[in-house]
């Protein structure tokens, strides 16, 4: 509990207070924190930190979250930074934080066609910024669907 609260206190300095940091997102803010990134988590690793997934391919996933380097790619090139998909092996707070900002860029109205939902979210975390489009994406949906509702 006191590393959740303590990645949260970090996320709301980095991202600041305000609604702009989650995109169109206005109370749903401490849902996508309390809610969703730990649903995904447990999905994505089982709450393992140290987990490297598709070790068979040439991009493997990293941590927690199971971080590929398209999704630094992408976050690099918005936020000027120089993540690496191996930089979140071991890093919960850091995987976290490139999930987040990944998010704000492709939560928006204007990519999904409405106010994102949970499930668009989950199924871009699954399936790039248009996985909310992909039917292969449901299934992921589907065991995240029952991880919060485990959670409730």
């Amino acid at each position: 509990m006191r590393q959740v609260l303590s990645i949260f206190i970090v996320v709301m300095i980095i991202f600041g207070f305000n609604t702009v940091a989650f995109g169109n997102y206005r109370d749903d803010r401490q849902v996508i924190i309390s809610q969703l990134i730990p649903a995904l988590i447990q999905v994505e690793s089982g709450g393992n930190n140290w987990q490297i997934g598709d070790k068979n391919r040439i991009w493997k996933a990293y941590g927690c979250l199971q971080i590929r380097e398209a999704v630094c790619i992408d976050v690099n090139r918005r936020w000027h930074t120089h993540y690496r998909a191996s930089d979140c092996y071991g890093n919960r707070s850091l995987s976290i934080l490139i999930c987040l900002r990944y998010f704000r860029l492709y939560d928006t109205a204007r990519v999904v066609g409405h106010q994102p939902t949970l499930e668009d979210l989950a199924r871009m975390w699954n399936g790039g910024p248009y996985g909310f489009k992909k039917r292969c994406t449901l299934s992921y949906w589907r065991k995240v669907e029952k991880v919060l509702h485990s959670e409730r």
